[in-house]
């Protein structure tokens, strides 16, 4: 995929993007209620699609949300909208929330709302990967952090220090613990031992993908 967004996928229809609304009374934005989905493709081909789908349900099932289309339908849903804004490299959202709010904080499981978003994926550089780059860390703990939620506030506010201490990602950490970054999951060699957290945070799907790879070469530890 090149240049702006063009179509996304809101509530069972792919429309154009410039034409999709969300309710100033979404449960989403007035009360941060809801979880999210990141997935890549290349080439067109989206990487891991079946294991992203599952962890989006259990994300949902895990806060209390209920999706209005299976499992099958969702992953037919993310190929359709990435096909209509022309496939290629990109990045893929898929976020859900508890729809409008009654009484201000309850919602009705009936009437979720779903949106998928398709955007241009530009790489890190080559440079980094080369090289490294540095990590800032950070006193904090998600949230139910077993599920990926649309709550990335302190991501968020963390922005300017990161780009400030000119850091690629800021490393959670909890009560002496390394949690997990702010983006993604973080591995570390102790003399031969690949070791990655296993509790109080998210499995990435690519964190399983790499332990995967890893398993039969070195010896790895999750704790």
């Amino acid at each position: 995929m090149t240049g702006p967004k063009k179509y996304c996928y809101l509530n069972g229809k792919i429309v154009p993007f410039s034409q999709a609304k969300v309710s100033v009374n979404d449960i989403g934005l007035t009360r941060g209620f809801g979880v999210s989905e990141f997935l890549r493709s290349d080439n067109g081909k989206i990487f891991l699609l079946n294991d992203h789908v599952r962890r989006f349900f259990k994300s949902a099932y895990m806060i209390g949300l209920k999706p209005s289309l299976s499992k099958e339908s969702l992953g037919k849903a993310i190929q359709s909208v990435l096909k209509k804004n022309g496939g290629g490299n990109a990045q893929i959202r898929v976020i859900m929330t508890g729809g409008d709010t009654i009484s201000g904080i309850e919602f009705d499981k009936k009437k979720p709302m779903l949106f998928i978003l398709v955007e241009h994926f530009v790489p890190l550089s080559g440079t980094l990967y080369r090289n490294g780059g540095k990590l800032i860390t950070y006193e904090y703990q998600r949230t139910i952090p077993e599920a990926k939620m649309t709550n990335y506030i302190a991501a968020v506010s963390l922005q300017k220090k990161k780009k400030k201490e000119k850091a690629v990602e800021i490393l959670f950490v909890h009560r002496g613990l390394v949690r997990e970054a702010s983006t993604s999951n973080i591995f570390m060699f102790k003399g031969s031992n690949l070791v990655t957290p296993y509790d109080g945070v998210l499995l990435g799907i690519t964190r399983g993908f790499v332990l995967t790879l890893a398993k039969p070469v070195y010896h790895a530890e999750e704790r």
